[in-house]
């Protein structure tokens, strides 16, 4: 989904920036810190040390681990319809097409059993808030061919372990299809999802007498500069950690940007212009609560590190040493990260829980219907399960009662893994920028093989943008 930004941004003579000015404006959001948000104690949480300790340490590992087996796989139902504004599933364009395989072609004995770690399903029934809205959203007329298309090709010796994994998942249905999120990577796809977020934004009021600004603008809706403008500070909160993730995936687009004949790779005009633009101070909060956002989840996943290492049935999982020896290293990164954080502090109000849980229902299974490109339906509704399911964690009082499902864990991790590689990012453009300004050029060079990467290969290639 792109990056909800004025038109006045967008034609801001992109193709005349200065590269240094873009290397003074990120060095100035890693300069920065969180102190005026969260507390750590003992600690401040520099952006620059918290930069390099994902760059590092944890995403190496993360984006590894999220390649293997079993948990690159997720089960949806993509098909749910849209109960928020007439349906927007009537796109023609060849790249809004899906191929998905279909479950009455699967041998019988490859349905088995359901089985969550744990030992124990745990699930809460959500209401739904919304009412249909009458919104128009056509089809963007310039999108790439092919870009939103997704590929649902599974080896048969998957089927049988997927369908132990998750055939009692939530989003279990007659329609639910699994996806292999390697094999349908997030990337640029010429998607507009303004309107997406615009709904995210408004809808998700904690309170029944919010008020919103009665124009469209969307900025002022994640305008972090004043506490006063969401009221409580749950709801401030909470819709920073909106815009921290707003925030990754527009850098994911601008990172993994189409270039030329399936070859991918950033688009440095395209970050200036969603991230610079004329609103210099403004765009650096929203790259401070890409932070904020990875550091919410970075504690959920550390939070529930030995029910990872003791109550996962790791035999249910393809090569159980492979997986466990990934888990181990990833969590082992705790060792050397500094910002513990008291999660009991970001929720005074018991009451938040149960309103945080219709929220993530109302994007994931709401919101995230009404997306029209196939591919941004499914990783939005991945990150936003991994966001609802870390907030899960972080509302549980007592770990021994927590319950998880594989596809809860499989959410979790990959959400946090598009986290870190847009942290990544941060370091790849500025270093993109350095380039520019030392050859004395700018722009989207389809010819410079630097910024290339091909598809097929990009998510081996994660790593290489590590430094």
């Amino acid at each position: 989904m792109k990056s909800a930004t004025k038109k006045s941004i967008q034609n801001n003579h992109a193709d005349d920036y200065d590269p240094d000015s873009m290397i003074k404006f990120i060095d100035n959001v890693l300069n920065s810190t969180l102190d005026d948000f969260i507390t750590i104690e003992n600690n401040t949480v520099n952006l620059t040390e918290l930069s390099r300790f994902n760059n590092n340490h944890f995403a190496p590992r993360i984006l590894s681990l999220v390649k293997l087996e079993p948990f690159k796989f997720v089960k949806f139902n993509l098909k749910r319809p849209c109960l928020l504004w007439p349906d927007t599933f009537s796109c023609t364009k060849i790249g809004c097409n899906i191929q998905f395989c279909d479950r009455s072609e699967l041998p019988k004995e490859y349905l088995g059993k359901c089985c969550f770690f744990g030992g124990i399903f745990f699930s809460t029934n959500f209401n739904s808030f919304f009412k249909p809205k009458a919104f128009d959203e056509n089809c963007p007329t310039d999108s790439p061919k092919e870009l939103s298309k997704l590929d649902q090709t599974l080896q048969q010796n998957n089927v049988q372990e997927l369908n132990r994994l998750f055939e009692c998942s939530r989003d279990d249905s007659e329609q639910s299809q699994y996806y292999d999120l390697v094999r349908n990577p997030e990337r640029f796809t010429g998607y507009d999802g303004n309107q997406i977020w615009r709904a995210i934004y408004e809808e998700n009021c904690f309170s029944s007498t919010k008020k919103h600004p009665q124009n469209n603008n969307i900025l002022s809706l994640i305008n972090t500069n004043s506490n006063d403008k969401f009221g409580c500070y749950e709801e401030y909160f909470f819709y920073r950690i909106l815009s921290g993730l707003h925030t990754s995936i527009t850098i994911h687009l601008t990172a993994i940007h189409h270039k030329f004949d399936n070859h991918f790779g950033p688009n440095p005009k395209d970050y200036y212009k969603r991230f610079y633009g004329m609103w210099w101070d403004c765009h650096a909060d929203y790259l401070k609560n890409l932070f904020l956002t990875y550091l919410i989840e970075l504690r959920a996943l550390y939070r529930i590190r030995p029910y990872l290492l003791d109550k996962i049935q790791w035999n249910l999982i393809g090569d159980q040493v492979q997986a466990k020896d990934a888990i181990n290293a990833l969590l082992s990164t705790e060792r050397l990260f500094r910002w513990h954080f008291d999660e009991k502090l970001l929720f005074k109000r018991q009451s938040i829980a149960e309103r945080l849980g219709y929220v993530f229902n109302n994007v994931t299974f709401n919101i995230m219907d009404c997306v029209s490109c196939d591919k941004c339906r499914l990783w939005g509704k991945v990150q936003t399960n991994g966001l609802g399911t870390a907030f899960k964690i972080m509302l549980t009082k007592d770990m021994e009662k927590l319950r998880l499902s594989h596809h809860e864990i499989t959410c979790l991790l990959n959400a946090v893994g598009r986290l870190s590689f847009s942290i990544t990012q941060l370091v790849n453009f500025r270093e993109i920028f350095e380039r520019e300004r030392m050859t004395g050029t700018n722009g989207f060079n389809n010819n410079n093989n630097n910024n290339r990467m091909d598809d097929k290969n990009f998510v081996g290639s994660f790593a290489d943008f590590i430094k």
